[in-house]
């Protein structure tokens, strides 16, 4: 009920202020920020909401395809609402591997005339949803940004680099067998809500990047904590014959190397 009020009120702020507006209210259980796509504003608002460590979206690309399709000028523009809910109005009970919690959030955007933009218009294009993480300090981010180089998902329970013997990765400059590589799993995954995919974490600023489908906003969209233990390993003929494979592939490619060079 409360939630339902608060996107009916922001509606309503939002057609009642003529011209662009750049505005954020905050309260113990919500902030509410009001912006539009004008460059200098949107930038403005971006500045503002890593100020107040909310939410920062991308909606460019369902603006770019509102373009193509004749439904917005060039030089017109997208006005927004948006909402980052405190942890404790959250409907969904996750949960959340004993980590802090943090917010989620909702968004509307209409056009320059303050008519609701219906986005299903956007199918097939994806929005960047930045949330802060209230328990960025409880990660091992040097950890997590050292695998995302190696394109690891730190929190992927199922990711090769936890789960296959054959995956050639090393830490540390020493080949990484896959005793030491699982050692590194915390026992705790993170998603993303509202259908998103995880997209990862920026260490600066402690944001995790969601990436939705941008014709899906009604729902919440924020950070999944969850206890996961990665599966057992087993000693199949199989996987000993997939690795020998893969070895087997690398001595060809040298072979036609070598008689490339000599030839």
């Amino acid at each position: 009920m409360v939630k339902n009020l608060t996107n009916v009120l922001t509606d309503e702020v939002l057609k009642a202020n003529a011209g662009n507006i750049n505005l954020i209210y905050k309260t113990n259980l919500l902030s509410i920020q009001f912006s539009s796509s004008i460059p200098k504003q949107q930038n403005e608002a971006n500045i503002d909401a890593i100020k107040n460590r909310i939410s920062v979206i991308d909606f460019s690309s369902c603006e770019s395809v509102l373009k193509k399709k004749g439904l917005m000028v060039d030089d017109d523009y997208i006005t927004y609402s948006k909402i980052d809910w405190n942890a404790f109005t959250s409907d969904k009970n996750y949960s959340n591997a004993n980590m802090t919690k943090s917010s989620s959030v909702s968004y509307n955007l209409y056009f320059s005339n303050r008519t609701l933009i219906n986005l299903t218009l956007c199918a097939n294009t994806t929005t960047d949803v930045k949330i802060p993480l209230a328990n960025i300090g409880e990660l091992n981010m040097t950890l997590v940004d050292n695998l995302a180089e190696k394109g690891v998902n730190a929190f992927d329970p199922n990711a090769e680099y936890f789960t296959d013997r054959c995956v050639p990765l090393t830490v540390s400059d020493k080949e990484a067998v896959i005793g030491d590589r699982r050692d590194e799993f915390n026992n705790i995954s993170l998603s993303c809500s509202g259908g998103c995919t995880y997209g990862g974490i920026n260490s600066t600023t402690g944001y995790l990047n969601c990436i939705c489908n941008a014709a899906e906003p009604e729902i919440e969209i924020g950070p999944i904590f969850q206890q996961k233990l990665i599966g057992w390993l087993l000693n199949t003929n199989i996987e000993i014959a997939k690795c020998y494979k893969i070895v087997f592939n690398w001595v060809i490619y040298i072979i036609f190397i070598l008689i490339f060079i000599y030839i």
